[in-house]
């Protein structure tokens, strides 16, 4: 018995320090904080020291998700690229598909060179009331984070010298379908180079008549969303554009490999 009322008197006494400390802690908090009454009713009124410190913390934790955001934000625009791109390669399908399986004509109705655009337009836009040098193109034909973006150069390009039978590469006709050796390996349509220049809706390979540089750097972390000739799509670095295969660093542009 004096065991049990022992370890009774211990639990009584833990009880007790408990309700003390609960009622110190309270008080401490009454005192140290400024109360107003409001209608009977006790409201704390936050100090202009407290509400800096709340604004800091939530300036440091801005400063953490800001960047995360901006991310999330080109993650989101590479993926709108990347679903246009595919549109488009689509509509080359359905083109190929009316026109003996040949590749659109790096000239095409002689409308300079956005006219791959214009044929492709047939597929995605509506025409009836336009023609090749008054059509305004969707923003399908776009890469939301291609700059100074106009009606003819929205930041995706066609390989218009290898596949549109641009006569630069030997070329004097467009491709057919059926002569691409290694259709998983050849690039169709992709982002265009980064810079302001009057090809860069043409996805050129490194040799090319004016020696532009027109590969591009890739606008999406520093990768090019690519639609290869098979259907497939995928994001790729300039180095791995550029390292070719069989000792050629225009194979990945090549209709016979």
């Amino acid at each position: 018995m004096l065991t049990l009322r022992s370890k009774n008197n211990k639990a009584v006494f833990k009880a007790i320090n408990f309700k003390i400390a609960v009622k110190s802690t309270f008080v401490s908090v009454l005192t140290s904080y400024k109360l107003i009454n409001v209608g009977g009713i006790m409201k704390r009124k936050f100090t202009l020291i407290e509400l800096l410190v709340v604004v800091a913390i939530i300036g440091i934790l801005a400063s953490f998700l800001l960047p995360a955001l901006g991310k999330a934000r080109k993650r989101s625009q590479s993926t709108v690229c990347k679903s246009n791109t595919k549109q488009l390669g689509t509509a080359m399908f359905m083109y190929q598909g009316d026109a003996d399986g040949y590749f659109i004509h790096y000239n095409g109705m002689q409308s300079g060179w956005h006219t791959w655009k214009w044929q492709l337009a047939q597929y995605v836009n509506d025409t009836s009331s336009s023609t090749w040098w008054n059509h305004q193109y969707t923003q399908v034909f776009a890469c939301p984070e291609y700059l100074n973006q106009n009606n003819s150069r929205q930041g995706i390009a066609y390989s218009s010298i290898e596949l549109g039978g641009a006569p630069f590469g030997g070329i004097v006709r467009p491709a057919k379908l059926t002569e691409i050796t290694n259709a998983s390996d050849t690039l169709m349509l992709g982002d265009s180079t980064t810079d302001y220049t009057y090809v860069d809706n043409m996805l050129l390979p490194p040799y090319n008549p004016w020696g532009i540089d027109n590969v591009s750097l890739g606008r999406h972390e520093y990768k090019s969303n690519i639609q290869w000739v098979d259907g497939h799509i995928s994001s790729e670095s300039q180095v791995s554009l550029l390292s070719g295969g069989n000792g050629d660093v225009t194979y990945y542009w090549l209709v016979e490999k």
